[in-house]
């Protein structure tokens, strides 16, 4: 029989032999997630015999993760912005590029008591979506996705962070008129599909493989959903009021000029950790 400690440095070698450079952390997160433990009761764990079912799932597991599958599918969980989200397939992982939208937010609107009313579009996990309505608990947030499947994954992460009394779930295709019924907002938000149609297949085998197409295709040119919003949900927004979108690598300026060209007062930009300009913000 193995230890706890035992399973951990088979995984961390077998990681590290794969060239993972992870591997220590995904070592133990693998284990973790195989014996229903957290990390911390692994380590106090560590001399402790495992039974045959954590073994079994443990290898289950580390197949998953040598074969390319990303850990946050095989955990279910991901953070952003210091907050626990629900993930698998039917969505993306949440990305601290995507971070930069909240930022963004946060200096528009410094008063955490503001009472907003916020549209999140193609909304994916809800992280956008929930990440706002905690840090802005008088506002109200509407996330909208096309997928089902999608949504049901937001409506999830909404209950876990119990946030069901701020962030109401709407199916609908954002390439079509909005309902009426939706109402006026303070803010516009999306991280919506940017990626070039011809491009899908040159990303690397983790995103190609595994998360949704739908949430990463933006059509021919990558703009498909930019276009569709801008001229679909701008009757939305109050005077004075933005839309924010996170953007791809050199976008940014022809989305700028999408939001002027559109009637918007001004936009700007705000660059992410690495430096590249991955916000766009229009104010109307």
């Amino acid at each position: 029989m193995k230890t706890y400690n035992d399973l951990y440095l088979d995984n961390k070698n077998t990681l590290r032999d794969a060239g993972d450079a992870n591997a220590q952390f995904e070592a133990r997160l693998i284990l973790a997630q195989a014996s229903g433990k957290d990390v911390s009761q692994i380590l106090s764990s560590r001399d402790l015999y495992v039974n045959s079912e954590v073994e079994k799932n443990n290898e289950a597991f580390m197949k998953r993760l040598l074969a390319g599958e990303p850990i946050a599918y095989i955990m279910n969980s991901w953070e952003f912005y210091g907050l626990p989200f629900y993930v698998d397939s039917n969505v993306l992982i949440p990305r601290i590029d995507t971070e930069t939208v909240i930022e963004a937010v946060k200096d528009i609107y410094s008063d955490s008591k503001a009472k907003l009313r916020i549209l999140d579009l193609c909304t994916g996990s809800g992280n956008i979506a929930c990440t706002l309505a905690y840090y802005f608990p008088n506002s109200h947030v509407t996330a909208i996705d096309y997928s089902q499947a999608a949504l049901d994954v937001c409506k999830k992460n909404v209950q876990d962070l119990r946030l069901g009394s701020q962030i109401s779930c709407i199916k609908a295709n954002v390439k079509d008129k909005p309902s009426v019924k939706l109402g006026l907002y303070d803010l516009i938000i999306s991280n919506p599909p940017y990626i070039k149609s011809d491009e899908i297949q040159t990303l690397e085998p983790s995103v190609r493989n595994y998360e949704p197409c739908m949430a990463l295709d933006g059509g021919k040119d990558g703009y498909d959903f930019y276009k569709a919003i801008i001229a679909n949900y701008s009757t939305l927004l109050k005077p004075d009021s933005y839309m924010i979108f996170e953007v791809g690598e050199e976008q940014s300026k022809y989305i700028s000029k999408l939001l002027i060209d559109s009637g918007y007062s001004f936009s700007n930009t705000r660059k992410d950790t690495l430096g590249t300009e991955r916000v766009v913000i229009g104010k109307k």
